[in-house]
């Protein structure tokens, strides 16, 4: 098994965010390990967005293990309601600890969908 990566990211205007990578093996789901570029291409957005924007609710479907969009979206829009869901239950804890370094209160669950 390789070794999980902590990544720090930081954004203009001090917003710094801290997710984790996992090793390919550490889950199930075969993609949830891994920070997709397209994940902090839309963090990105939302940043560079963010006048304008108020969103009073977000869903993260399949956020994997690092969450970026939903972390960061709670981050950037206080009072946001953020869910984050993954259909892999052993990334859960990583998730909820992720929330509480980033100081947000996000609900994190997981369902599978046939």
């Amino acid at each position: 098994r390789g070794a999980d990566v902590t990544k720090r990211l930081h954004f203009d205007g001090g917003v710094e965010l801290e997710v984790a990578e996992l090793a390919a093996t550490a889950c199930g789901s075969g993609t949830g390990h891994a920070l997709w570029p397209g994940a902090i291409g839309l963090a990105l957005w939302l940043h560079g967005n963010r006048e304008g924007l108020g969103p009073a609710a977000a869903v993260e479907l399949g956020c994997g293990a690092a969450a970026l969009p939903g972390l960061f979206t709670a981050l950037e829009f206080p009072g946001c309601f953020v869910t984050l869901t993954d259909g892999a239950p052993d990334l859960l804890p990583g998730l909820r600890r992720a929330a509480a370094r980033a100081n947000v209160d996000v609900m994190v669950d997981a369902r599978v969908h046939n």
